[in-house]
């Protein structure tokens, strides 16, 4: 294991940076992209799911906006994925089912997800638009935790 982590994209040292107070992940100073540790995601979501209820689905992720995300999916689908930071293995790109246009890079050993600069913004409002389009029976929390699972069982 690496004494400091590096960047799967450009390989700048990864700085902790604390999320909502609670939640501790590694940013790239220079890519802005951001690695989270096994769990992390879902500790993230926990913290989200309150926040985004009632928030106008037109407000969170616009028609234009997902074009434009599917464009960088088709692109990023080509990009070599970069090692963990963690065991230094390629990471895997993972695509889930729901249509939220983030592909993440997965280490194949459960490490973590690595996101691109925005995409974690990109699928937390991808999940509230969502939620607010249409009354998902398991609510915002479930379609994270499904989103998750999807990312996690695409990697076997």
């Amino acid at each position: 294991m690496p004494d400091v982590r590096r960047c799967p994209r450009d390989n700048n040292d990864l700085y902790a940076e604390v999320l909502e107070g609670r939640v501790e992940v590694d940013r790239c100073p220079e890519c802005k992209g951001v690695w989270l540790d096994a769990g992390e995601l879902e500790a993230l979501e926990a913290l989200h799911a309150h926040d985004l209820d009632g928030k106008p689905a037109e407000a969170i992720l616009s028609d234009g906006e997902t074009v434009s995300l599917a464009y960088k999916m088709a692109q990023q689908k080509r990009m070599p994925t970069g090692l963990c930071p963690v065991c230094l293995t390629d990471l895997v790109h993972s695509e889930d089912e729901m249509g939220s246009q983030v592909i993440v890079d997965a280490c194949p050993h459960g490490h973590g997800l690595w996101l691109e600069a925005g995409e974690l913004d990109t699928l937390e409002r991808y999940f509230a638009s969502q939620h607010a389009e249409q009354a998902h029976p398991k609510g915002l929390r479930g379609l994270w935790a499904q989103l998750v699972a999807e990312i996690r069982a695409g990697l076997r």
